[in-house]
């Protein structure tokens, strides 16, 4: 793949030479190969700095190390196929100050398997991994899924819309939005509840619905609305974080059995009420729970998101003079008052010089008394 500034990279997913990306337990390790030598830098988006991780770039060769702790890789849990999703993104610019159409960004995941072993800690311990294609699936070969847990049929979704519908990439504070849970092809007697949700920016989460299922700040995500049993929404004005442009949000999705008088389970959010009920219901062994992003979502500050309004001509103009810049127009009247004025000014300018010239000459022409 040859980019604007001369670079071929080597693709994650076309290379057959090399293994370009190994999933180790604690780390993300990836290897790039260009056609030049590399002069230009590479990031790990939304990592908390840039220390966090290793580069090392010897001539057309970039390695990279991603630690999952340091550099707080987001993890998704899954479970078609059942097990935990590790995913990073990596922006590698080839000029060495600036960022150019050439530049080009990698979305590196890793599926480890689901495991129960902890560290003294409390940390998860998780089983070596393999590179992930969500859309090929095709490096899931190689794993090994007991026959008790065939893989799942239904597919879930979260996107935040405008007010017509309309999936959006960036949006202004303020903006009233939409974000819309669903899910297809589940069984009749399985309901859909969102909880757990929190936005993230590169290097910080904000939790937004608790595990109750309800709001942790009414201010700006309002309690959100169960249309049926399988679609959830939520109306709101867009909000950010201060110098965080780009956010994303993450919730969990539960699809829970609903009980045998068929009605789907809402959560209570009143105060006074107890929450045990739904947690009850989420923890049962039949759940489906799994975690689910939303697009990237760029944030505007107000009064820059507006596009400037093109003028819209009903019927065809003829413009018969351009007036050059430094002309001052005025109308017919305004002329004619002024022209009459300069006119009537020059004309009484006129009599008095000629006035004063005639009792000159009269006072030279009379003769002198002595004489």
């Amino acid at each position: 793949m040859k980019n604007a500034l001369g670079y071929v990279v080597v693709n994650v997913k076309s290379s057959k030479v090399i293994n370009l990306i190994n999933c180790a337990a604690d780390a993300i390790y990836a290897k790039w190969k260009t056609n030049a030598t590399f002069t230009g830098h590479v990031n790990v988006r939304y990592a908390p700095n840039r220390y966090c991780f290793q580069v090392l770039i010897t001539n057309n060769q970039i390695e990279l190390l991603v630690p999952h702790l340091d550099c707080q890789v987001n993890r998704i849990r899954s479970l078609n196929p059942p097990g935990l999703i590790l995913e990073t993104s990596v922006l590698i610019s080839f000029h060495p100050e600036f960022i150019t159409s050439g530049d080009r960004i990698y979305v590196l995941k890793c599926f480890h398997n689901r495991t129960t072993k902890k560290n003294n800690d409390g940390t998860i311990v998780l089983p070596k991994g393999i590179p992930f294609d969500e859309e090929t699936k095709s490096n899931l070969t190689s794993l090994e899924v007991p026959e008790s847990n065939p893989p799942e049929e239904f597919e879930c979704s979260y996107r935040i819309k405008d007010e017509n519908g309309d999936e959006i990439e960036s949006a202004e504070v303020g903006q009233l939005v939409v974000h819309h849970w669903s899910c297809r092809n589940t069984k009749e007697n399985q309901c859909l509840f969102v909880s757990n949700c929190i936005l993230r920016t590169y290097d910080s989460q904000h939790e937004l619905v608790g595990k109750n299922g309800c709001s942790k700040d009414l201010r700006v995500m309002p309690e959100l609305e169960y249309d049926n049993s399988t679609s959830i929404k939520a109306k709101l004005r867009v909000f950010g974080v201060a110098q965080r442009p780009v956010i994303h949000f993450q919730c969990q999705l539960n699809l829970v059995d609903s009980e045998e008088s068929a009605f789907c389970v809402r959560p209570t959010c009143e105060k006074s009420r107890r929450k045990r009920d739904i947690l009850n219901f989420i923890n049962r062994d039949s759940t489906k729970s799994f975690d689910i992003l939303s697009q990237e979502l760029e944030i505007v500050q107000p009064g820059n998101f507006k596009k400037k309004k093109s003028v819209e001509c009903g019927s065809e103009m003829k413009v018969d003079r351009i007036h050059p810049e430094g002309t001052v127009c005025v109308s017919n009247v305004s002329f004619i008052v002024v022209t009459a004025a300069t006119i009537i000014v020059a004309i009484c300018t006129l009599l008095v010089v000629i006035y004063v010239m005639w009792r000159r000459f009269r006072y030279m022409d009379v003769p002198s008394s002595e004489s």
